[in-house]
């Protein structure tokens, strides 16, 4: 795969994140977000804007993996990315189970 498709792959996959991440803190509350840092943009700003903030802070980190051609890096990245949605997916599964 192309470079392009790698980064517009990883910030899809970023949304995604975020979106399911949404959903647990909607149906659980905070508690469910085990980062640190998002947890803390979260009580600091509100659910909503830290969500947004962690996309965009996020996404401007794999622009640079990007735009100075570190393949290896932004496909370890995306990889990292896929596995937590898949792991909030498999939470919220079980949550309807």
């Amino acid at each position: 795969m192309s470079l392009r498709k790698w980064f517009i792959g990883s910030v899809l996959v970023k949304v995604l994140d975020v979106a399911t991440t949404l959903f647990l803190v909607v149906r659980d509350g905070p508690k469910v977000e085990s980062n640190p840092f998002t947890a803390n943009m979260m009580n600091a700003y509100g659910i909503v804007p830290g969500l947004v903030l962690n996309v965009i802070i996020i996404s401007m980190l794999l622009y640079i993996l990007y735009k100075y051609k570190c393949k290896e890096l932004l496909t370890i990245a995306t990889v990292l990315i896929a596995l937590v949605v898949m792991i909030n997916l498999v939470t919220i599964l079980i949550g309807w189970v």
